[in-house]
């Protein structure tokens, strides 16, 4: 259900402080490590850094994208399964289009960046079996991180401590066939959370990052 000025929960609490230099990790050097690989090794033509993107995002994040639905219902493992079927999907795929385009800052609306990540969640889909939204999120997080929020069982679980509803100004976004229904509604309230935090504490988008949502929603 979406509403026009949906109630925003648990911010009086945070002061500008708290804001500033309490969402720190320790997992930020990490972090730092898999934005540098996907900054400086944005392309999918080389069959190594598909495999090393795709293996040390997907295991680090927990959300291994080896682990797929086989013809007999199972789930099956195997490194082949990078160095053959991944490499290839990923080569055959117009994913390099895509990030192309919002690399050079062209359709940086929703409405691209959802269709961007449901393009990533087709991808693996054809060759899974399964909807792996969750690791499609972080991959594309990880290569621009300004502007995709991350999804998974903590995350919305976290969101809905801060925004129950959907507000109405984004129904369009969600009425589109091109699109994963369920990260782009998780999608909307993070945008909607972030407008407010920018407003709140008069920051900027630099400053209250999807990197920086994510931490809150983890505390």
């Amino acid at each position: 259900m979406m509403q026009s000025s949906p109630k925003v929960t648990q911010l009086d609490s945070l002061s500008v402080d708290f804001i500033e230099n309490h969402f720190l990790t320790p997992w930020d050097f990490g972090n730092e490590i898999l934005y540098k690989l996907c900054a400086d090794y944005p392309h999918h033509s080389d069959d190594a850094i598909i495999i090393a993107k795709t293996l040390f995002i997907g295991r680090i994040y927990a959300a291994a994208i080896e682990r797929r639905r086989t013809k007999e219902g199972d789930l099956a493992l195997g490194d082949t399964f990078y160095t053959e079927t991944i490499v290839d999907a990923f080569k055959r795929s117009c994913i390099d289009d895509v990030f192309g385009k919002l690399a050079n800052g062209e359709h940086k609306s929703i409405h691209m960046i959802l269709e961007a990540h449901k393009t990533v969640v087709d991808i693996l889909l054809e060759i899974t079996g399964l909807e792996k939204r969750s690791f499609a999120s972080k991959y594309l997080h990880f290569h621009f991180p300004y502007i995709f929020f991350i999804y998974d069982s903590r995350a919305l679980s976290g969101i809905k401590k801060f925004i129950k509803k959907i507000p109405m100004q984004y129904s369009e976004f969600l009425d589109n066939r091109h699109v994963d229904l369920e990260y782009a509604k998780f999608y909307c309230k993070c945008h909607y959370l972030q407008c407010i935090v920018m407003n709140k504490y008069q920051k900027s988008p630099e400053k209250i990052t999807p990197r920086i949502i994510d931490n809150m929603l983890l505390r």
